[in-house]
């Protein structure tokens, strides 16, 4: 694979080249190498439990628990006396590292990249998110979670041979972001190929290749709408409107909730065991967000909201380390922020108190 150029454009030469699909030379495809990976390695193996009688040592796979507690339907048994185990069975490398390719020939084609036109971008040292003194641990509900067996190969793969850039210091999302508003600055077509519904806060192109049939240009303040196709309907969204919805609510999949500091305020110098949330969901967060059709009312809701739940005067509470930090409402929804925004640019300074003092809606001393 090539070095990748800024500019983003092959060459004649490079369009001589056989190609099976139609080519636009002047599209930029930015692929989130993180996302690629995963799917496709767990895609090359098949998980099983194996649940074992610990008394006559007896074993027996299962495509998962209800097969087995189907299997055992009218039995009396102790479901004590089985040790259950989860089993990974991956493919060849080979096969799995053939899969990744022909996924992003598959991307190539729908949006009309020249391969040479690809950026592929990974995760390397650091996140920045994770320094904050946050009460719950950012992605902490990710830990216990079973990886795929060749996640670390493809990885390796997709570095070495694939020539995909490591970024340090912030997530690959964050970047991806970048690439595709520096192209949307300069007119060109980068499009950002990620199935993330972070990105979606920036204007410019983007592509989730398993949802859509052709990229779409994203601009503007942007818009809420629920997914009614899901079991549970859930919010979704794009451009700021859709940031501002995760200040104000929360992200499950990155495990942050604009109240969870509530839950961790020291009161007489301890935590209230009974200090629940304030209940305020997601479609009370919608509901509330619909009314608003500027940055400015989104703006007044939230810091209403965020005065509301943690007062005006400073508190203290414990972050997920048990460190004692003291603080204000807007230190919590600025930590908020920093969680919920993709950076636009390398030095990108965006801080929410800045947002506010603009608008005129906070002290130029805060």
């Amino acid at each position: 694979m090539k070095k990748f150029t800024k500019k983003g454009k092959v060459t004649e030469d490079d369009l001589k080249d056989v190609i099976p699909w139609e080519v636009d030379p002047y599209v930029t495809l930015v692929i989130d190498m993180d996302e690629q990976v995963f799917i496709t390695a767990a895609a090359c193996e098949e998980r099983l439990v194996q649940f074992t009688n610990t008394l006559s040592l007896s074993s027996g796979l299962f495509k998962n628990r209800t097969q087995f507690k189907d299997f055992m339907q009218g039995v009396d048994f102790d479901k004590d006396l089985f040790e259950v185990e989860d089993v990974q069975k991956p493919e060849k490398v080979s096969f799995a590292i053939n899969t990744l390719k022909r996924r992003l020939d598959n991307i190539c084609k729908k949006t009309k990249c020249h391969p040479d036109n690809m950026e592929l971008y990974i995760d390397g040292q650091g996140n920045f998110r994770d320094e904050l003194p946050l009460a719950v641990k950012y992605k902490g509900n990710r830990e216990n979670t079973i990886r795929p067996v060749l996640l670390k190969e493809l990885k390796t793969y997709a570095i070495n041979s694939l020539g995909a850039v490591e970024i340090d210091g912030m997530e690959t999302d964050d970047h991806v972001v970048i690439r595709v508003t520096e192209g949307l600055k300069e007119g060109r077509k980068v499009i950002g190929a990620t199935q993330d519904k972070d990105a979606r806060q920036a204007e410019g192109w983007w592509f989730n290749y398993e949802k859509e049939e052709k990229p779409k240009l994203v601009k503007g303040f942007g818009d809420l709408w629920l997914d009614t196709t899901l079991k549970i309907p859930d919010v979704k969204g794009e451009g700021w409107k859709f940031l501002y919805y995760q200040i104000i609510c929360a992200d499950g999949a990155d495990n942050y909730c604009s109240r969870d500091t509530y839950t961790r305020v020291l009161v007489d110098g301890k935590i209230e065991e009974k200090r629940k949330k304030p209940r305020w969901g997601s479609k009370t967060a919608y509901t509330a967000l619909q009314k608003c059709s500027n940055h400015k009312q989104c703006l007044e809701l939230i810091v209403k909201k965020y005065k509301e739940w943690y007062g005006e005067e400073p508190f203290e509470y414990l972050d997920w380390q048990d460190n004692k930090h003291t603080a204000t409402w807007l230190d919590v929804l600025d930590m908020q922020f920093q969680l919920a925004y993709m950076k636009r640019k390398e030095d990108d300074k965006t801080c929410i108190k800045k947002i506010l003092k603009k608008m005129g809606m906070l002290d130029e001393d805060k």
